[in-house]
């Protein structure tokens, strides 16, 4: 897919607030207490985000890959479910749970 970013959540272990960034999608920078706050934060930036500062059309069919690191557990594996904004069709949202360590 031509128009599909990434978006990486963990959780700081120092604050406790969860945290959003992206490579991908220029000036993307979230913080919130919790991580449904966050999802929320990622899908009323995002569109807004890549329009502005990626020149892409509203209408575009985009798909946002959202990989939340969580702290590890033994024999998990990561699990993965689509999320749709409610408020509009585009972009879909895949988010996807990692296990792992939380950063620092």
């Amino acid at each position: 897919m031509e128009n599909s970013y990434s978006v990486q959540v963990f959780q700081c272990e120092e604050s406790g607030a969860y945290v959003g960034t992206s490579e991908d999608i220029p000036g993307l920078t979230l913080e919130s207490e919790s991580l449904g706050g966050l999802l929320e934060a990622v899908m009323e930036m995002v569109p807004q985000l890549i329009e502005h500062n990626l020149g892409v059309p509203k209408d575009a069919d985009v798909q946002v890959l959202v990989r939340v690191r969580a702290p590890s557990k033994s024999g998990s594996e990561a699990s993965r479910r689509r999320v749709q904004s409610s408020s509009a069709p585009r972009p879909r949202y895949v988010v996807e749970e990692e296990p792992g360590l939380s950063y620092a």
